[in-house]
């Protein structure tokens, strides 16, 4: 099951994706002789919406795991939802560090991630960067958009230390 924009570029290969592995998962018997199905709601990168069908999926649909969202707004709105249902969450696309480290010291922590880190992302860049840079100078240029500003405290964190 799938909250995510279902149109542009992410949202359609996530939604094939999932559509893809289904349909492999079903060719070969299922899961212990049960067949998947899929119910896949399009948040239109909305994170009021990717709420709602979240709600929808667990409570209404009563789905056994989540695959998505592609954004990290969206996921950083609802993954409580998910966490405390105690139902699986796999995040595809999306890399906000909280998405995954939010529960880390929970007993049992039901979000996924299918992609690293920012943070991890930022240490990599930035480790490449000193390497090439000539006068050990490095800017970092971002926009005010939520997804901007986690990857400015991601990458001034990773470049204070």
């Amino acid at each position: 099951d799938q909250t995510t924009p279902t149109t542009g570029k992410f949202g359609v290969s996530a939604r094939q994706g999932v559509e893809i592995a289904i349909d492999e998962i079903n060719a070969s018997g299922g899961i212990l002789g049960k067949k998947l199905r899929s119910v896949i709601l399009d948040d239109k990168a909305d994170k009021d919406l990717s709420k709602k069908n979240t709600e929808q999926l667990i409570f209404q649909d009563e789905v056994l795991a989540i695959i998505g969202p592609a954004n990290s707004l969206n996921a950083l709105n609802w993954i409580d939802i998910a966490q405390e249902n105690e139902v699986p969450v796999i995040v595809p696309i999306a890399t906000a560090t909280e998405i995954t480290t939010k529960f880390e010291d929970r007993p049992r922590n039901y979000i996924f991630r299918g992609t690293s880190l920012d943070k991890d992302q930022a240490s990599f860049t930035i480790a490449w960067l000193i390497k090439k840079t000539s006068n050990g100078k490095i800017a970092i240029i971002h926009d005010s958009t939520p997804y901007g500003l986690k990857g400015l405290k991601d990458g001034s964190e990773v470049l204070a230390r």
